[in-house]
């Protein structure tokens, strides 16, 4: 190693007194490499978009993906934040939370699910498909008010042939909404359950007990009446249980829940 050192060093300066400037080592790193950005003072990454429509705009992408995002930039009412940006091909890209905690078609399910528990026929409801399952991995959330709401374009039910079901039957629901439990089987039935899971991910729901959901008792808005229902809050807020229902009623967030960043 010596002998080699020796060397390079003789070579450098041979070409000093012949050129008048040293050549550069080709083990060293290229004079004009750019280096990395520095991190912030708190660890996190700098960020310059506020939403995806400002990260499609500053990088003309069409792709979507995950990307990050600060609703306030150097503001002290956020930090930044992953979202999946969906739609970046359109003019109106929209913020979505990938869910860390999901459950697959194939198992039971066990997080970020709802369940609408369907009953025998009655008067006009003629759906008796047993408790139908919708899945969710993603959440439309609202960058300014942390608000999630599911969306059917990115949920799934859990069996086809649940869906075969709905399908050949009138008056049966669509996707049940995210965080919120359902059933049509009688009044103050509670067979419904859905499951808020944010374990993973750097939110936490905003309140701190059930007062945020509530029973749907508004049959002209198509959520039935005789609801019941209650949720079960853990200590972190990372994940609630709700169980609910009614004669087609339920229990749940049916306006979306409103989230809050961890510390």
């Amino acid at each position: 190693m010596l002998a080699t050192h020796l060397l390079r060093t003789v070579a450098l300066a041979a070409l000093v007194a012949a050129c008048g400037q040293i050549a550069p080592d080709p083990e060293d790193p290229a004079p004009d490499a750019a280096p990395p950005d520095p991190p912030t003072a708190d660890g996190m990454p700098a960020v310059v978009d506020r939403s995806c429509v400002e990260v499609k705009a500053r990088l003309a992408t069409a792709a979507d993906g995950l990307y990050w995002i600060d609703p306030d930039l150097d503001g002290p009412s956020y930090k930044p934040f992953q979202v999946f940006c969906a739609g970046m091909a359109t003019p109106t890209p929209e913020e979505l939370l990938e869910l860390a905690h999901t459950s697959r078609p194939a198992d039971a399910p066990s997080s970020n699910y709802a369940t609408y528990a369907t009953g025998a026929v009655h008067a006009s409801w003629t759906c008796d498909c047993g408790v139908v399952t919708t899945l969710y991995s993603k959440l439309r959330i609202d960058p300014i008010t942390l608000a999630v709401s599911g969306r059917s374009t990115y949920a799934v039910y859990s069996s086809d042939t649940q869906l075969s079901c709905l399908q050949a039957k009138a008056g049966c629901p669509g996707t049940t909404p995210y965080a919120v439990a359902m059933s049509c089987a009688g009044n103050y039935n509670d067979s419904g359950r859905a499951n808020i899971d944010l374990r993973g991910v750097p939110f936490h729901v905003a309140g701190t007990d059930a007062a945020m959901f509530k029973k749907a008792e508004d049959w002209s808005a198509g959520w039935g009446f005789t609801s019941a229902g209650s949720a079960a809050i853990d200590d972190a807020r990372k994940v609630v249980t709700l169980t609910g229902g009614g004669d087609c009623g339920g229990f749940g967030a049916y306006a979306g829940v409103v989230l809050a960043q961890d510390l």
